[in-house]
């Protein structure tokens, strides 16, 4: 669950830096393969704690779905 935190919080970071200053070029190179990270470490959660995984998921559906969205 720490690894997973760890690679959402990345994410959040990039997306809170590039609002403040928008700077398309750094934002791709930060969420570059993010959303492949972020699935495996939810399923790698899941797989050791099931119940776990499955509120964590809940959390980071929406982040990938942003992450992987055609307007993302």
């Amino acid at each position: 669950s720490e690894k997973l935190l760890l690679e959402v919080g990345k994410s959040y970071e990039g997306l809170a830096a590039h609002a403040a200053t928008p700077d398309i070029q750094t934002l791709q190179r930060v969420l570059n393969l993010q959303d492949e990270v972020i699935s495996t470490r939810a399923r790698e959660l899941t797989a050791v704690d099931p119940r776990g995984g499955r509120i964590a998921g809940v959390m980071v559906n929406r982040l990938l779905k942003d992450l992987t969205g055609a307007d993302g």
